[in-house]
């Protein structure tokens, strides 16, 4: 009876140290994961930084795009109203020259 008795402690007692095994390899795997995961978030991380510096980059020189842009229609409309001032200018200067021509 008492040897019954010890053999039935002795495998409770291995089937515990087997559980606990089996948990401290379950504790290992998820601590590997967790690693994994804390990496891979890193990764994503610095990637994330990396294209938010290319974006906020592009939408740097596209600013400066749309400015150059905005000045160079700006210049252009000058440029096109001083040739119409020009243009009329020019040609009532020739109207009257043609005009003074023709009279006696």
């Amino acid at each position: 009876n008492d040897a019954r008795c010890l053999e039935q402690r002795e495998r409770a007692l291995e089937m515990r140290e087997a559980a606990l095994r089996r948990s401290e390899a379950r504790h290992r795997a998820s601590l590997r994961k967790l690693s994994e995961m804390r990496r891979r978030l890193e990764d994503y991380g610095e990637e994330l930084e990396e294209t938010m510096a290319q974006v906020l980059a592009q939408q740097s020189l596209l600013r400066d795009e749309r400015r150059q842009s905005s000045e160079l229609h700006a210049r252009a409309r000058q440029m096109l109203d001083a040739t119409r001032k020009n243009g009329i200018s020019k040609r009532r200067e020739w109207e009257k020259t043609s005009l003074m021509s023709q009279s006696p």
